[in-house]
């Protein structure tokens, strides 16, 4: 039975019956049967790594030094219950805006291996600040979380980012503290998807639900 994607609630009821459905990347590396995730080093002289790289350095400013690895993050089951949950979100928008964006988010080495196993951790927010919400923090400039001391060099100095899909939707406003995005007025019975912090000018989104972010791509540089 399909999945009525026109109901926010259903959602659980498709993550628990269909996720299989949707299709993986095509650029995705072969996976042994039971593993959760692969992360695959990809090439230097490879397209894939050129156009991330690019994109990286892109807004880095004078933050970054050097990239020593990308690498692609594949798991199959985050994946599809991310798309599951952007399928619910394109299902119900009543407006032209972007539902999904390209984002960055800063972490230690600490946390790797957790996010690419079970995702962004929203309990962890409080580790750098909450002042647009108790969420989890993406930037859309990779300068500001590579030189804010988000992405914490090891004992290397090696430093690590996302480059991260991520479902930020309608958006408002962020506020310190608050623990969802406000009700929106547009969209009765909703609240926004996302916050921000800057209304004109997002620098910095946040969102609160799980599975409203992929992280795409596992950058190591200093």
């Amino acid at each position: 039975m399909a999945c009525n994607l026109g109901v926010a609630k259903s959602i659980a009821h498709c993550e628990a019956t269909e996720p299989a459905s949707i299709d993986l990347p095509t650029n995705w590396s072969s996976m042994n049967d039971g593993d959760v995730v692969r992360l695959v080093d990809i090439p230097k002289d490879k397209p894939e790594y050129t156009k991330v790289e690019k994109e990286f350095l892109r807004t880095a400013n004078n933050t970054v030094q050097g990239v020593i690895k990308i690498e692609r993050v594949q798991n199959p089951a985050m994946y599809r219950l991310y798309m599951m949950r952007r399928a619910v979100m394109e299902k119900r928008k009543n407006k032209p805006k972007p539902v999904e964006r390209n984002l960055w988010h800063g972490t230690d080495v600490a946390a790797v291996d957790s996010i690419n196993t079970a995702g962004f951790n929203r309990s962890y927010c409080g580790k750098n600040a909450t002042m647009f919400g108790k969420g989890v923090y993406f930037a859309v400039n990779t300068a500001y979380p590579a030189g804010r001391g988000y992405a914490s060099p090891d004992s290397n100095g090696h430093k690590r980012i996302y480059k991260s899909l991520v479902l930020t939707g309608d958006f408002a406003q962020g506020a310190p503290d608050i623990p969802v995005p406000p009700p929106n007025p547009s969209n009765p019975g909703f609240n926004f998807d996302s916050t921000v912090d800057s209304m004109s000018k997002p620098v910095m989104f946040v969102v609160f639900l799980d599975n409203m972010a992929y992280p795409e791509y596992l950058i190591t540089f200093t």
